[in-house]
């Protein structure tokens, strides 16, 4: 039976974009007889999640992530829980990494966002929107590339959706800034719509990773209008479904978003999101913002809701 480890970065720091498609692709791999096991951050949130995914997890040493000792650390699981195949989503490894990982004798996955280096992977994955405008280059001329949207890595919950009919009249309006929200967006932004006009409820969901938490609360306590705050929901494909207008940062939640058909106001939060919005912001999935400041993300959210 094949067993594969999935090396991921996940955390305060990073979010759950990382974890999360892993953990979509390793449960279709699971329902295929496939035995997945995880190398993730020791944080409780993020042990907890594949934990309750039903996985296997092994806990990252503290080490510099990229290193050697890393490196080593993820040969070493890999040896022990006989895994013949290693799954790397990391913005953190380069090419000595994963190629001390294949010469290791697993075969390579490498879950590969930026095309930054050529990559000694076996197999490289990006679902991105814009993977195919990326000039990937390869040390092996066996490796193949899996690229576009058609590989997103999505929950089966968004499997076989039907698109919901668009609306002009706006009576729902979801707020999710993924499971960090670092740059303390989700206060503002609910600050922001109690001052838009309009007869619509709002519904904020709180990631695990939030750090501002007390300002949110305060911040919907404060707000006139009817705000639902949702703590680490286990399923957002229904808050979705009845939202007739969703902001977003701009990472893996957008995919999910444009599945269920949900125009979206996307906030860029991290400089590798740039591409990717571009790309959703041409095909007319989603209104794209920069964000520099508060009054600017202020002003720039107004203009686009009030279009």
């Amino acid at each position: 039976m094949t067993r594969i480890l999935f090396r991921v970065d996940a955390g305060n720091n990073v979010g759950l974009g990382h974890l999360q498609r892993c953990l979509s692709l390793a449960s279709t791999l699971a329902r295929n007889g496939l035995v997945c096991e995880f190398l993730s951050s020791g944080e409780f949130e993020v042990q907890k999640r594949i934990s309750d995914s039903g996985f296997h997890s092994h806990i990252l040493q503290d080490e510099p992530l990229g290193s050697n000792a890393e490196c080593e650390q993820v040969i070493r699981i890999a040896s022990q829980r006989n895994c013949g195949m290693i799954v790397v989503d990391s913005y953190h490894v380069w090419g000595a990494y994963l190629q001390s990982l294949r010469d290791s004798g697993a075969v390579l996955v490498s879950i590969d966002d930026s095309a930054k280096f050529a990559s000694p992977a076996h197999l490289i994955i990006n679902g991105s929107v814009h993977a195919k405008s990326l000039s990937y280059t390869s040390i092996y001329p066996q490796t193949e590339l899996l690229l576009g949207p058609e590989f997103s890595m999505l929950r089966e919950e968004f499997f076989n959706i039907e698109l919901k009919q668009s609306t002009d009249v706006v009576t729902q309006v979801l707020v999710t800034m993924c499971g960090a929200d670092g740059m303390n967006l989700t206060p503002i932004i609910i600050k922001l719509l109690d001052g838009i006009s309009g007869d619509f409820h709002v519904t904020v969901v709180v990631g695990p990773f939030f750090r501002n938490v007390s300002n949110v609360y305060e911040s919907a306590e404060q707000s006139s209008r009817n705000v639902n705050l949702i703590r680490e929901p286990v399923n957002l494909k229904d808050l979705m479904a009845k939202a007739d207008i969703a902001i977003s940062a701009g990472g893996q939640t957008l995919y999910e978003l444009a599945v269920t058909g949900t125009p979206t106001i996307a906030i860029r939060v991290a400089d590798n999101q740039i591409d990717q919005m571009a790309e959703f912001g041409r095909l007319g999935t989603i209104a794209p913002l920069g964000f520099t400041d508060s009054d600017q993300l202020n002003s720039d959210l107004y203009d686009v809701i009030n279009q």
